[in-house]
C-alpha cells in the first residue's frame, strides 16, 4: 500500500532564480509539482523523503534550465483484493461512500445489501 520508491522529475528554471539557493529553490520547485500528485504508473505521491545532488541544468531554447532531478519519495497505491482501513464519511441510498488517505470510493448497494 505505502512503498518508498526513487523517481525523477524534469524542472524547468527561469534564471532569475539562480543564484546562491538554486538548490533550495530546485527543491521548492519538485515539491510543489509532485506532492499530491497522481503518477499513472506508481500512484498517488504521497510525500518527497529526499531530493539527491542537484545535477547539471540543461539550458534549453528560450533561456529556461532543465534540471532532471532524482528524488526519493513515499508512494501510495492500493492493489486489487487488497483490505486497507477507510473512514466512512456518507451512507445513502446509492450505497457507502469513503475515503482512505487520498483514495475516495464507493461501495454501492445491491438488491441484496443489508447494511441499510
Amino acid at each position: 500500500m505505502f512503498f518508498t520508491i526513487t523517481l525523477t522529475k524534469s524542472i524547468l528554471m527561469h534564471p532569475s532564480s539562480f543564484g546562491r539557493r538554486l538548490t533550495e529553490e530546485v527543491r521548492k520547485a519538485v515539491l510543489k509539482e509532485v506532492e499530491g500528485t497522481l503518477d499513472p504508473y506508481y500512484g498517488y505521491i504521497v510525500h518527497v523523503i529526499s531530493i539527491h545532488d542537484l545535477p547539471l541544468g540543461e539550458v534549453r531554447e528560450g533561456g529556461l534550465v532543465n534540471f532532471n532531478v532524482s528524488y526519493r519519495a513515499i508512494i501510495f497505491r492500493p492493489f486489487k483484493n487488497e483490505v486497507i482501513d477507510a473512514q466512512v464519511s456518507r451512507v445513502d441510498k446509492i450505497g457507502i461512500h469513503f475515503s482512505a488517505g487520498p483514495l475516495q470510493g464507493l461501495i454501492p448497494k445491491n438488491d441484496r445489501s443489508t447494511f441499510f
